[in-house]
């Protein structure tokens, strides 16, 4: 079993590492996650992934950050979303009516 299903806490930077979304490698003072991925063959890993390309991947598309609205890059997606939680700027984008 993954160690991320059994443990939880703070993890070892896994610098140079590539994202599992962006795949840029992990830098030194990155923030992120480590997380299981479970394969099409059943089988689970750990992977490491940006804080912002896991809230791009995630939430993006209600917040109008995604490939739908011209952001192609999720690394980028990710950094604009990280930008604009820190200054309190997340807002959520209403679905159009249709008639």
């Amino acid at each position: 079993m993954p160690r991320s299903l059994i443990t939880h806490g703070k993890a070892a930077t896994p610098i140079g590492v590539p994202c599992c979304q962006c795949e840029r490698p992990i830098e030194e003072g990155d923030r992120g996650f480590i997380r299981p991925l479970v394969t099409e063959k059943g089988l689970a890993k750990d992977v490491a992934i940006h804080r912002g390309c896991n809230m791009a991947t995630t939430i993006g598309h209600l917040l109008g950050l995604c490939t739908c609205t011209g952001w192609d890059d999720v690394n980028e997606r990710g950094q604009e979303l990280v930008r604009r939680s820190e200054v309190g700027e997340l807002k959520r984008i209403e679905p159009r009516a249709t008639t």
